[in-house]
């Protein structure tokens, strides 16, 4: 084994710790969950990393982006998480693709991978990467953190983790997705109006906004992440098929429940016959 890696031999030993270095990973959005995601594979040594994300670093973002520093303003997310990662892993193959997810390129890349991680913090783009990843058979996790403000007292804060394996859950069929957003993604600009009127608010009222986000919540997410995606992997464990973290209480959840939605569109569609010769 490397030596940079001995220390990981007594968890899951060299042939585990090959595995991790032959797993293309897909990484779809590279903000506040991503950046990390991808700093914790390149540290485990995964060096097949494939980025998506159309987006530019902005002083904003700059309180939970890992991978930036103010002087990357105004470059692409994706070219400052693949320095860094080159920086924590000399040599790794990576590729950029600097589109939103439904470019053909993002799509073409994608649907090549062998486990792609969800990072993304709109549910329009989280349902079409879903639909994506179960007709590509692929094994994705879907990661998302919460921060819910309650008038008057501490808002609530988490997040939580959905492994995705093999069709049998997603974040539609466990009911983790805010319809209305997906819904509203869809509009014209005139439905949007009209329904704004309805409601009596302007069309920004009805629009998604970005909410609070903390690098520590997200980091706790990202971690439950990425033990899940290392135990799947190596063949440690069976990951967990969903976890739920509370900020509040400082506890991390199993959930065990079954799906709310029978049978889910999305998991239907999962392609065992690519996933079969994915890992032949």
């Amino acid at each position: 084994m490397d030596e940079r890696y001995v220390r990981h031999e007594g968890l899951f030993g060299a042939a585990g710790q090959d595995k991790l270095a032959a797993t293309r990973v897909g990484i779809a959005g590279t903000g506040g969950l991503g950046c990390i995601v991808g700093m914790e594979l390149s540290y485990l040594g995964v060096s097949l990393q494939t980025l998506v994300d159309a987006d530019h670093v902005e002083l904003r973002n700059l309180n939970r982006l890992v991978s930036a520093t103010p002087a990357d303003i105004g470059r692409l997310k994706v070219d400052a998480m693949a320095e860094m990662v080159t920086r924590i892993l000399p040599g790794a193959d990576l590729v950029k693709i600097p589109h939103r997810l439904e470019h053909p390129e993002a799509q073409a890349a994608l649907r090549e991978l062998d486990v792609i991680f969800s990072c993304l913090d709109d549910d329009h783009a989280r349902l079409n990467l879903i639909a994506l990843a179960t007709a590509a058979g692929t094994p994705f996790f879907d990661l998302a953190t919460d921060v819910i403000p309650e008038p008057g007292k501490v808002p609530t804060f988490g997040g939580r983790v959905i492994f995705s394996g093999y069709g049998e859950r997603c974040a539609y069929c466990m009911r983790e997705l805010d319809q209305a957003e997906i819904r509203r993604a869809t509009m014209t600009p005139a439905e949007l109006e009209i329904e704004a009127s309805i409601y009596g608010v302007p069309v920004s009222a009805l629009t998604r906004t970005s909410g609070p986000s903390v690098i520590s919540i997200n980091g706790v997410i990202t971690s439950l992440a990425v033990t899940e995606f290392m135990k799947f992997v190596t063949g440690l464990l069976t990951p967990a098929p969903m976890l739920r973290y509370n900020g509040n209480t400082t506890s991390v959840r199993r959930v065990l429940d079954a799906p709310s939605i029978v049978p889910c569109p999305y998991c239907a569609a999962w392609s065992h016959e690519q996933a079969a010769q994915r890992r032949a």
